[in-house]
C-alpha cells in the first residue's frame, strides 16, 4: 500500500464518473447533468480565481 493510500486528508482530483449506455439520457436526466456540470464549472472557477488571487500577493 502507498504511502497517499494510508494518508486519509490526501488530497485527490475530482472525477466525473461516466456511465456508458446504449440509451439516450431523457431530457430532464440530460438537463439535471448540464446542472450538475455547470455547478462543477463554477466551482472550478472559484478556486482558479483564488489561487490567481493568492499569486498576485505572493510576488
Amino acid at each position: 500500500m502507498s504511502r497517499q493510500d494510508d494518508s486519509p486528508l490526501s488530497i485527490t482530483p475530482a472525477i466525473i464518473h461516466v456511465r456508458l449506455s446504449s440509451e439516450p439520457l431523457s431530457p430532464e436526466k440530460q438537463e439535471h447533468v448540464r446542472q450538475e456540470v455547470r455547478e462543477i464549472l463554477k466551482r472550478r472557477q472559484h478556486y482558479v480565481d483564488l489561487a490567481r488571487g493568492q499569486l498576485r500577493f505572493n510576488y
